[in-house]
């Protein structure tokens, strides 16, 4: 009886499957224990069987593909062995499209923005795990460089860690992102500050201000004209008063001869 599996293929997945397995039967366990627990939030989830599955096939199909593109990466950098760059695209091609086809028609079907756990549990095991291949990738490589491997032996970590070291980074923002982590935030402000270019030293605008300008009618207000030199009091004549008793209008003395000591009198 022929084997389903290659020698080869059987153990670059035997790990992948090992993980995606236990991580499978890990996550149901707690998601159906978090859902039976009194006032959980979980408790009218119904497809947690369903996204345990969906993230399983996901965490694979990222493993599988990672993997690949590693061979092609080492392929490349030796130019040998040109069956390892054959294996190595078509699980690029298997892994990729797996992570398509679940990620744009399945996963957007279920309700994982409701029920987000099983969400942020797929993106930390998919972290870890390839985090951990990373870590250990960057020791692998440095040990070949200190004991003066061959290069083919020290070019296969080197790729590892570019092939699953983007995997590792993206899960972890999303995770981030997810758990509503601030120095996500923090690090994308950081980030946006340095690539915006620095405006010139310029008055801000009524637009950066903050101030409208539109939506509401201009305001006009009437021009004032103010003399420059101050009105002086004049002196009123004998005459002037005559005139002013003789008509019936009370007349105040100016306030240089008033009797009460300069202040104004009420007429009447």
């Amino acid at each position: 009886m022929p084997a389903v599996l290659s020698p080869s293929l059987a153990a670059d997945l035997l790990v992948p499957l090992v993980a995606c397995g236990g991580f499978a039967v890990l996550l149901y366990v707690l998601l159906v224990w978090d859902a039976t627990r009194p006032y959980s939030y979980s408790a009218s989830d119904g497809q947690i069987g369903l996204k345990v599955v969906l993230y399983t096939f996901l965490l694979l199909g990222i493993l599988v593909a990672a993997e690949g593109l590693n061979g092609v990466f080492h392929f490349f950098v030796t130019l040998n062995d040109a069956s390892r760059l054959k294996s190595g695209i078509a699980g690029a091609a298997t892994g990729g499209g797996t992570l398509l086809l679940l990620g744009l028609f399945v996963l957007p079907r279920t309700n994982w923005k409701v029920f987000p756990k099983s969400t942020r549990a797929a993106l930390g095991a998919a972290a870890l795990t390839s985090g951990f291949t990373v870590i250990a990738a960057i020791h692998d490589t440095l040990v070949r460089v200190l004991t003066s491997a061959p290069w083919e032996q020290t070019s296969g970590s080197m790729t590892r860690v570019v092939a699953f070291g983007p995997i590792t980074f993206v899960s972890f923002v999303l995770l981030g992102k997810l758990s509503q982590w601030s120095g996500i935030e923090s690090y994308a402000t950081v980030a946006r500050q340095l690539v915006t270019p620095v405006a010139d030293h310029a008055p801000p605008s009524a637009a950066a201000a903050g101030i409208p300008t539109t939506g509401h009618p201009a305001v006009v207000y009437p021009s004032v004209s103010v003399s420059a030199a101050p009105t002086v009091a004049q002196p009123v004549s004998g005459s002037q008063v005559a005139q002013a008793e003789h008509a019936g209008h009370a007349v105040l003395p100016p306030p240089h001869r008033a009797a009460t000591g300069g202040r104004a009198r009420s007429p009447g």
